[in-house]
């Protein structure tokens, strides 16, 4: 098939949603289709073998937006449905829509036009997100969003059982749940020891500092626990680091990286990964990379879908401790992470992608549209 992505941002980068963009377009490369990623300019490192990536000539703001609403996201809209105008009169068998603007704005250019199936890839709730980044009305905004983004396309698909549960009761035509695949990825827990000063069992976090990563629940569980904590990020840690001064998270250090492989190597030297989110309608890209460089995951209980070398936790900052603090509890979790990886491949994940692309297809066909 030939298939456009559509995503709304610079890519590549280290963050969750192209660290998972990146694998999945390399694994539809790799199954033969014809793959084109229309994006914003910007992004650090190489593109994808395989895969032709269009980006937006490089208006300003496009390489300093960080996440969450913001003004200059207007203008990058216009330019997006400029180049999805002229990228749909080539003949695409489908377009894979992330987030946002990209299923609104594909689905703007298809009703000018030839009429393209239109799948959107669900990676969040903007429901739960949007009050995060402090929007006034931000929770009802969220869901008109929510509620428009599935409904201009052919159908969803999730990276979770909630999120496909959500687009069904807001409105999707179809909607399936593909958990991401492991990505193939390579890291040196030496380095990560050197580099970091992991010489002794340590936690590590790696992700952004957004209010809706629910870090103060980390910073809780390190300051009552005592924990040693490990902040890897691409954001500017000062705050979090005062929060934490000021509540007694003694142990708990930040630094500031966007080089992937400094991240990888971290989560790789680490005796326990952590995800303190507690609401989420996708799956944490950072929860991916710890299982594929071989570390456990601590998560909050019923915060993600079950994963081999996962732990739902009831108290975080107890478990957390309580693992630290005896290898022979984190076995049990290395151990099921090695029998289940077989199981979670990217070649898997694709193949069951392109089922649901042909049932959009076909259902698409027969009814002629959503």
């Amino acid at each position: 098939m030939r298939l456009l992505h559509v995503y709304a941002g610079p890519f590549p980068t280290h963050q969750g949603t192209q660290a998972y963009l990146r694998q999945l377009l390399s694994a539809q490369a790799a199954r033969g289709h014809t793959v084109v990623l229309r994006c914003w300019a910007g992004g650090t490192g190489s593109d994808p073998d395989g895969v032709d990536v269009r980006r937006l000539p490089d208006l300003p703001g496009a390489r300093r937006l960080q996440s969450g609403p913001h003004p200059s996201r207007a203008p990058l809209a216009l330019a997006l449905l400029r180049a999805l105008r002229r990228d749909l009169r080539q003949g695409f068998d489908l377009v894979h829509a992330h987030h946002t603007e990209a299923p609104l704005l594909a689905a703007a250019v298809s009703r000018m036009g030839r009429r393209t199936p239109i799948v959107h890839h669900l990676h969040t709730s903007l429901a739960e997100e949007l009050p995060a980044y402090g929007v006034p009305g931000g929770a009802a905004l969220g869901g008109v969003l929510d509620r428009a983004c599935v409904r201009a396309a052919d159908g969803t698909l999730a990276l979770s059982t909630r999120g496909a549960d959500l687009a069904r009761r807001w409105g999707a035509a179809r909607a399936l749940c593909v958990p991401p695949g492991l990505p193939a990825v390579a890291a040196d827990a030496a380095r990560g020891r050197e580099v970091f000063s992991l010489h002794e069992p340590h936690i590590v976090y790696s992700g952004n500092l957004d209010a809706y990563q629910d870090l103060d629940r980390l910073v809780a569980a390190a300051a009552e626990h005592d924990l040693p904590v490990l902040v890897l990020t691409g954001d500017p840690p000062g705050a979090l680091l005062r929060d934490a001064r000021e509540r007694g998270a003694r142990r708990l250090r930040a630094v500031q990286t966007r080089v992937l492989a400094d991240h990888l190597d971290a989560l790789a030297a680490a005796a326990v990964s952590v995800v303190p989110r507690a609401r989420l309608a996708g799956a944490p890209i950072k929860l991916l990379n710890s299982l594929a460089v071989g570390t456990p995951v601590v998560v909050v209980r019923g915060a993600v879908d079950p994963w081999p070398g996962v732990l739902d936790s009831d108290d975080l900052g107890a478990d957390l401790a309580a693992l630290l603090a005896d290898p022979a509890r984190r076995a049990p979790l290395a151990r099921a992470l090695l029998d289940g990886s077989d199981a979670l491949s990217w070649a898997t994940r694709a193949a069951e992608i392109d089922a649901f692309y042909a049932l959009v297809r076909a259902l698409g066909n027969a009814s002629g549209g959503p």
